[in-house]
Parts: C-alpha cells; structure tokens; sequence
C-alpha cells in the first residue's frame, strides 16, 4: 500500500518518508490518519434523512465496528513499527561506514600498532652487557616530532582487510526490496551509499 525508501541522511539510516508522524505530516502514521479521518468525515458529507437537519457523525462514532477495525489498523501499525526497527538494526553492524570518517578509521587502526619510541631499546656496550640505547631516544625526540610512528603488524592489516571484504559482500547481498505488512521499503538508496 506504501513504497518507501530507506536512505543515509546526516550519518543516521532514516525511512523516506518516516514511518512515525512528522512536522511535514507526511510520515506513514500521518498518511494513515489522514485517510482515516477521510471516512469518518464522509459521515458530516452526509445530510440526515429522519430529521432534515444535522449529520450522521454521532451514529459513525457510536459504532463499535468501526473501532474495531481502527483497533485492528492499530495493531498492524504497532507490528509494523517493530518490524521496521528490526530491518533498520540489521544495518547497525555497518554503521561504522557511516559514522566515521575515513581519517578516524584509518587512525584508530593505526593506534593498534605499537611505538617504537614507546618500547625498550637496548644495546650491548663494549663489556659485553646490555643497556639503555639512548642514541634512539635522541633520534626520536629530534627526528620523529609530530611523525606517526605506530603501525599494526600485516596480520591486523590482513584482519581488517577481510573484516572490510565480508562487510562489502554482506552489502552486496542486502536485498534491495522488502515488503514490511503494508509497506514495501526500497533499500537501493542505503545500499549504494554504503
């Protein structure tokens, strides 16, 4: 009954139009509303026979049949709304892709790796024990100030690589239409943005 799409806005995966009501008054709910209120109102349309004069608003709102089928939409929306929180959490393991940026990405890999500056450098001297190289030290506080001297080992490299190849081929296999109750949510947008 509904096409909708889901897409990034402002780092956050969203429904197009949103399912709960909004300041637009598109949202699903809204649109519900709307057509509710449409055949409720089709009782004020309707001048009363018996009296000559009023409408049939009073008689439409009496009757338990038509609550009972707002309560039944009722219900079908309740079950929608969870259903689509659970299609919108099956993203969250992704969300990586879009709440960092590329440079706090490639940062936080690179503060996995270890300083050499951070570790112990040791040197045989000339009686044959080990001690403190301090030609390192001075090296490091001249030459490397304000350099990026961590760097992770191949095997986290290697990790992360898979890691980032499993994440572009669940991607790859997201199907892009999924009918949700009366909704039919087009992810195609989601999908090429990530």
């Amino acid at each position: 009954m509904f096409d909708i799409k889901v897409d990034l806005r402002d780092r956050e995966v969203v429904f197009d139009p949103s399912i709960q009501s909004n300041a637009r008054g598109n949202g699903i709910r809204d649109i519900l509303q709307k057509i509710i209120d449409d055949f409720v109102s089709i009782a004020i349309q309707m001048p009363r026979l018996d009296t000559n004069s009023g409408d049939y608003l009073v008689e439409i709102k009496d009757q338990f049949s038509l609550f009972g089928a707002m309560q039944v939409i009722s219900n079908h929306f309740k079950d929608i709304e969870v259903a689509t929180d659970e299609f919108i959490g099956q993203y969250q393991d992704k969300e990586f892709l879009w709440k960092e940026t590329l440079a706090e990405s490639f940062q936080a890999f690179l503060d996995t790796g270890v300083d050499p500056r951070e570790q112990e450098h040791k040197k045989i001297n000339d009686d044959g024990e080990e001690e403190e190289d301090e030609t390192f030290q001075w090296m490091a506080d001249k030459v490397l100030v304000g350099v990026q001297t961590k760097k992770p080992g191949l095997d986290a490299f290697d990790e992360t690589v898979t890691a980032l190849t499993r994440t572009r081929d669940d991607i790859a296999d997201m199907k892009t239409s999924v009918d949700i109750g009366w909704l039919r949510v087009n992810a195609t947008p989601l999908i090429k943005e990530l």
